[in-house]
């Protein structure tokens, strides 16, 4: 029986139980039509048919890749979505992959991190079909590296799916041997530890990231490896030793390499060096030094969204130290502003955080300590650690402004446990 004339006797939902309901009752009805069984030959036929029409399918989409490529090389380059879709319309999957990475970075740079996700976990999918080889896992490296990058911006660093494909990547990248491809996928664990909260292993490494390095002899690794210890001391305490790799960073800052630096590692790796710096230098009593920096970190970052709200939260950082609630508050809600435009989740959480710290600050009462506490939860609960016992020790005081010294006394223990 065609379904369409079993339909009308579904008396629910759609289920096993009510389409067979539906069927007795259909095929009683005496002027039920009846569809017959095809024949062999018939079968035969329309399997045919329907296997021409795929051959056809995959071979006009073969000629349409192959005429992009010879006479249309522009289109490769702005569009390597659309050469990609059609090798894989051609079932040509050696030659589509190569394209979808292409159409991820592009989706990236436009902060289409939607987009690129799926870009990313189709070029999987289709590797997955592909014997396995050196050149197959090299490409399944670049596209779990470029994966985590995607989570880092939409998740935030301290979500398990960054550290799942950048460990997957890691193990990658030790089978094929190659050392430099090891330190950006290091130095990304490193960062995850990092914002979890495990400074200790940050830091080792770190260390790890700038053996690399001196192994390689590269000094755009070296700058990448002191550059990231920098903020890791700072997090540590280490605060001469944050100011040292400050130092050593900017002697192996190179201008034309920066873009690519920064294309790879998220952010200006010289700017990075600068804010581990200036943290560490409020923190030492050199305040007109750290102000001056920190006011570099900000304006030199300004025409790149995330690193600018990236800065913009190193500055919340900054006059929490002083406990400067304007300045805080207004840094924080131009973060929020363009995290929420650009899709970055963990940096609007982290802004959130300081602008609840800033409105306690402004007015210490019960109401704006509790939209603190809930502020920090919700950042808690995305797997973030990274600065929260700053934030309970600023907490602690503002309950003892408010003679509620015990709740304060709460809060020191939950730093310290930190």
């Amino acid at each position: 029986m065609p379904p369409a004339y079993v339909k009308p006797y579904v008396k629910r939902q759609k289920n096993d139980m009510a389409d067979a309901e539906a069927i007795c009752e259909a095929v009683t009805r005496a002027n039920m039509r009846f569809v017959p069984t095809k024949s062999p030959e018939q079968q035969s036929c329309l399997m045919l048919h329907r296997t021409r029409h795929l051959f056809i399918r995959q071979q006009t989409a073969a000629i349409c890749a192959e005429a992009l490529e010879v006479q249309f090389p522009s289109i490769c380059q702005q569009e390597p979505r659309v050469l990609g879709l059609h090798y894989e319309s051609a079932d040509n999957v050696q030659a589509a992959v190569p394209y979808i990475p292409a159409a991820a970075k592009s989706a990236i740079d436009r902060s289409a991190l939607q987009e690129a996700t799926t870009y990313l976990h189709r070029g999987l999918e289709l590797l997955d079909k592909l014997p396995s080889s050196e050149t197959r896992d090299a490409q399944e490296l670049n596209f779990r590296s470029a994966l985590g990058r995607v989570y880092i911006f939409g998740k935030g660093w301290a979500d398990p799916s960054v550290k799942h494909q950048y460990e997957r990547a890691l193990f990658l990248a030790k089978n094929i041997g190659n050392k430099k491809d090891q330190i950006p996928l290091e130095w990304a664990l490193t960062t995850y530890h990092l914002l979890r909260g495990e400074i200790h292993k940050s830091i080792d490494g770190g260390r790890r990231v700038l053996g690399l390095a001196d192994l390689a002899d590269d000094a755009d690794f070296r700058l990448v490896a002191h550059s990231a210890l920098s903020i890791y001391e700072f997090y540590g305490g280490n605060f001469t030793g944050a100011n040292d790799h400050k130092n050593e960073a900017l002697r192996f800052h190179r201008d034309k390499s920066s873009e690519e630096l920064q294309k790879t590692f998220g952010t200006d790796r010289r700017l990075q060096a600068l804010r581990g710096a200036a943290l560490s230098h409020w923190c030492i009593g050199d305040h007109e030094l750290a102000v001056d920096m920190d006011e570099e970190q900000r304006l030199r970052a300004i025409d790149r969204p995330f690193d600018y709200t990236y800065a913009l939260t190193i500055s919340c950082i900054f006059h929490s130290l002083g406990r400067n609630a304007r300045m805080m508050r207004s840094f924080a809600e131009s973060a929020i502003t363009i995290a929420q435009d650009q899709g970055f989740g963990f940096l609007e959480s982290n802004a959130a955080n300081f602008r609840a710290i800033a409105l306690a600050l402004e007015n210490p009462s019960e109401a704006t300590l509790r939209g603190s506490h809930d502020a920090f939860e919700e950042y808690r609960q995305a797997g973030n650690r990274m600065g929260i016992s700053s934030m309970f020790g600023i907490v602690a005081e503002l309950y003892d402004e408010i003679d509620l010294p015990d709740r304060g006394l709460s809060y020191v223990d939950r730093a310290l446990d930190y």
